[in-house]
């Protein structure tokens, strides 16, 4: 039986389970402590929906969704998937081993606590021409349009940090946010592909900050490293092989913040 919550009732226990608490309708609160309840202190850890669950929605306190064949599902850290789609079987996967690491963990909890917005993963594309990207709906969240990719690791950790970034009012298009994204990505998977490759073996500064960087995971002198790679971007890079990011700014004038570096330094 299903109630108005949409949620399914436990027969033994005649509480209604949301996937990591049980809920009591006839009181509406909670059985168990909101492990987000730091972050509103005028409430009760208990309560439902702030006490408003007439115009008020909390399905699990995560805002990472993942559409597929059989409908939305909402990513919980951790916890298996119920889907039938394979390829939102392979999303949660790549989800769940990004949050298995230290800088993942950090970015998906950001992601997908109370209040933050709504990221949507598709493996739509944007535009029916089989590319990826992300694609703000300008209230800090938006949709990543995977291309048939939802099953690679490298390219969900990719979009994922693209909407990290819009999140910290970092995003839009950039060489800068291009490379920490791939850099992100580089954390889970260094295939070959990955756009921050050289399109020809050179020996420059471009290829040995990318050695360090990329592949030796080697921080100690970022910040010279870094430059070097949005420096050497258009130039040098795979991604920009057939000129996508020509009339892309280095930095935008907006950005403030090191999101990656964050992260590893």
């Amino acid at each position: 039986m299903h109630t108005f919550s949409a949620k399914e009732k436990d027969t033994e226990t005649g509480f209604s389970y949301f996937g990591s608490r049980y809920y009591n309708s006839d009181l509406s609160i909670w059985l168990s402590v909101d492990p987000m309840s730091d972050k509103y202190p005028s409430l009760s850890p208990y309560v439902y929906c702030a006490d408003n669950p007439v115009k008020l929605v909390d399905p699990d306190g995560e805002t990472i969704v993942i559409q597929g064949e059989d409908g939305e599902h909402t990513f919980t850290p951790g916890q298996q998937c119920n889907s039938t789609d394979k390829n939102v079987q392979a999303a949660w996967n790549n989800l769940n081993k990004i949050y298995d690491t230290e800088a993942g963990k950090t970015v998906i909890n950001e992601m997908t606590e109370k209040g933050s917005p709504v990221f949507t993963f598709t493996n739509e594309s944007l535009n029916n021409d089989g590319t990826g990207r992300f694609d703000p709906n300008g209230k800090g969240g938006g949709t990543m349009y995977m291309g048939g990719r939802l099953n690679e690791l490298g390219y969900v950790a990719h979009e994922l940090f693209h909407g990290y970034q819009e999140m910290n009012d970092q995003g839009g298009k950039s060489i800068h946010n291009e490379v920490e994204a791939y850099l992100f990505a580089g954390l889970f998977s260094r295939k070959a592909d990955n756009g921050l490759n050289q399109k020809a073996d050179i020996n420059n500064e471009y290829k040995d900050s990318l050695k360090k960087l990329f592949y030796n995971e080697n921080y100690d002198n970022f910040d010279a490293d870094f430059k070097k790679l949005v420096l050497g971007f258009k130039s040098q890079s795979i991604a920009n092989s057939k000129g996508l990011y020509k009339d892309t700014p280095l930095r935008r004038s907006n950005q403030k913040i090191d999101l990656f570096k964050s992260l590893v330094k």
